[in-house]
């Protein structure tokens, strides 16, 4: 398995489940079961981590998008972004309505960004109804 691969499934197994970046989820604080589903999904997973290690690696993810989003949200109109950050981005946006208000405002622009985007903008649209399927949601 690439390391992208590895990502992808990560955030796919995590994005699944609630309790990890859901605060208003009844087992969010709840720390064995979150430890215990970190164990469940480094056991799924198909790479050999860790529960701890891959929960390190999830908080880097979810500090990267962090980051992305913002690097989007002031990037000059017009520019394209490289299509493995576009990825990125679509496959991470489900952590939105779980992001403060401040964060928000610049996810706005960052939407408004992305209608500028022509065909990127398509490859986000098949990247989140790729994700919707899995997850068991139509769009």
């Amino acid at each position: 398995m690439e390391i992208r691969q590895f990502y992808e499934r990560v955030i796919i197994l995590v994005s699944e489940r609630p309790q990890l970046y859901d605060k208003s989820h009844s087992e969010y604080y709840d720390h064995q079961v979150r430890t215990r589903i970190w164990r469940e999904i480094a056991n799924t997973i198909g790479f050999p981590v860790t529960a701890a290690n891959l929960r390190r690696r999830w908080t880097c993810l979810r500090q990267q998008y962090l980051v992305e989003r913002k690097r989007f949200a002031s990037a000059a109109p017009g520019k394209p972004l490289p299509d493995a950050t576009v990825r990125f981005m679509a496959m991470m946006a489900f952590l939105e309505p779980h992001i403060n208000e401040q964060t928000r405002q610049l996810y706005r622009k960052m939407k408004s960004q992305l209608q500028i985007f022509g065909h990127q903008q398509q490859i986000i649209t098949k990247i989140l109804s790729k994700l919707n399927v899995l997850q068991g949601k139509h769009l």
